[in-house]
């Protein structure tokens, strides 16, 4: 299994401040009444440190989602917008094909 990375910059800093403020607040709450708890809470900072530092999240991974663009390793994110609002809403939004509304007519007052 190959490890890419698939985490943006942005992304990678939010994890890591994410990361951080669990650790502080599972080390707090050890601090004051240990419990199993804390212990999930600074594991599951940890890991977030160490995705935000290594730029690869497991779970989105295995969910196909990066926030790198392909071909430069960056977000591009004006082409990105520029490729949703150039697509037709259904090709966005698939789900919106199963749902057909049917507009009745507007009654003509004379």
């Amino acid at each position: 299994m190959s490890i890419r990375r698939n985490v943006g910059t942005l992304d990678s800093y939010i994890h890591i401040a994410a990361g951080v403020t669990m650790v502080a607040c599972g080390a707090s709450r050890a601090a004051r009444s240990p419990g199993l708890f804390a212990d999930v809470l600074i594991l599951f900072g940890a890991s977030k440190i160490a995705e935000g530092i290594t730029k690869y999240d497991p779970l989105w991974s295995v969910l196909g989602i990066s926030t790198l663009d392909r071909e430069t390793g960056k977000l591009d994110i004006r082409k990105r917008a520029a490729e949703i609002f150039s697509d037709p809403v259904t090709q966005v939004y698939p789900h919106l094909n199963d749902r057909r509304v049917e507009i009745p007519p507007q009654p003509t007052i004379t």
